[in-house]
Order: structure tokens, then sequence, then C-alpha cells
């Protein structure tokens, strides 16, 4: 049972079908969800305790920080309980898999999961020497620095982070004033839709920004790709590689 989306998508990747009683409700009813198809027909749960108790699972999957109240009760009810961390890189996520993979009692299932993903990585060709400058912009104007899962995927697909250049921490926000005054030679927008539907996204239609993006190399980066350290990261950083890619074969 798994009470978390990053716990779902990983639960799903390891485990049969058969034997997952419940995904968190998010898994299909969130934009931020990869898993939406696979994850329809498995029971949800809202991370609460009764449902716990409820579904009796053999294992209850957790994202550390969250659930605390549900996590703490589970445990005291007997229910063995797996929490899991926010990987920091690369490295970190296949770790994470050869951990639940092993307390599900599936290593060949995360060795293989493994082995793809890095075999996938592997045959994307390698950046040059230069290392052109990016940002990943998201609502608000939200990004990510040094020592989170996406700093670690942007140098893997072979770009320098602007958030790293302006000495942003792990994740923290950045004007859009400041990105006008130095902006970057690529940028990636964190958008899950072209329509509009909050008040943060919003600051993503903002004309200076599509201005800027209008003469920059840009794409779109779903957050659903690399919210989550499962396979799907391999993909965020096809994606931002073939930007690179584009780039290199331009005169």
């Amino acid at each position: 049972m798994s009470l978390n989306l990053c716990t779902d998508v990983l639960l799903l990747h390891l485990a049969p079908r058969e034997r997952i009683v419940s995904l968190s409700f998010v898994a299909t009813h969130s934009p931020l969800s990869p898993i939406v198809e696979p994850a329809r027909g498995i029971p949800p749960n809202h991370a609460s305790a009764e449902e716990v108790v409820a579904f009796q699972p053999d294992l209850v999957l957790a994202r550390r920080y969250t659930a605390t109240a549900t996590v703490q009760l589970a445990r005291r009810l007997g229910f063995p309980v797996l929490e899991l961390d926010d990987p920091r890189n690369y490295d970190e996520a296949l770790a994470q898999i050869r951990i639940l993979a092993q307390a599900l009692g599936e290593p060949a299932r995360g060795a293989a999961l493994i082995a793809g993903m890095n075999a996938r990585l592997a045959a994307l060709p390698p950046p040059g020497a230069r290392r052109p400058v990016a940002v990943l912009y998201g609502p608000n104007g939200y990004t990510f620095g040094p020592g989170s899962l996406l700093d670690d995927l942007m140098r893997r697909a072979g770009f320098e982070n602007l958030a790293a250049r302006r000495g942003l921490s792990v994740a923290g926000t950045l004007p859009l004033e400041a990105l006008l005054l130095e902006p970057p030679e690529v940028l990636f927008v964190e958008r899950e839709t072209r329509a509009v539907t909050s008040l943060a996204d919003q600051s993503l239609a903002h004309p200076a920004l599509r201005r800027l993006a209008a003469r920059l190399p840009h794409a779109d980066l779903s957050s659903r790709l690399w919210n989550c350290a499962g396979p799907e990261i391999v993909e965020a950083v096809a994606q931002m590689a073939a930007v690179r890619q584009r780039m290199e074969r331009q005169p």
C-alpha cells in the first residue's frame, strides 16, 4: 500500500499489479502523476490510518515527512512501514529503487528497471565541451538549484544550471525581473498544460517571459517526469538533451 504519489510510481514499476492493494488517490487525479492510466482500477486511499487498517497491507510505503501521523499510527499498530527520502541525484534515485525492490522481494525487477534506465541514459549523445546555461522556470518563478535531483539531471543533459550561478539552494524562486536582466541560453518551462489554471501558473503566461522564450532555445518540461525519482527521470534528461543537440547542430 502506498500513501504518496512518488511511492505510487515506484511501486507500480516494481511490484506485480495483483500485489498492490492501494495507491494514493493522487495517482489518478493529479496532472503531476505520470501513472494516471496504469493506476486506474487500483483502489485509492487518502493516506488515513483508517484506510491502512481496512486494507491490511503487508507493507506501507510513504515519503518521508508526509502523512506522518498515519505513518506513526501504522507503526504502532504493527504494520511494516518503509519511508523513502527525496533523492538528490540520479545515483540516489537508483539506490532508492534497489532498496524498495529488496523490501518488496523483487530484486530482479529492480535490477532490470535500473539496467533499462542506465542503458537509455548511456545511449544519449554525449554533451559537448561547452555547457550552455539553462534554467527550469516554474510557476511564480520557482526553480531548483544545487543539491536537487533536477540540477543533477540538467548537468547530465549537458547544461549548467542558472540557479546554481545565482546562488540558489536546493529550491527557491527566481523573479522574472532577475531572469530578464541575466537571461540563460536555454529556457525550460515547467508547464503541465498550456491552459492557465491557477494564479501561480499565470506567471508563465507573462508577455515578457513569452518574448524571452521567443528568442531563446526553449521547451516545456513537465514535472511529471522529474518530480518523482522513477524511470521517468531518464525521459526528462532525454528531452533536455534533445534541445542541446539541436543547438549544437546549428551553425
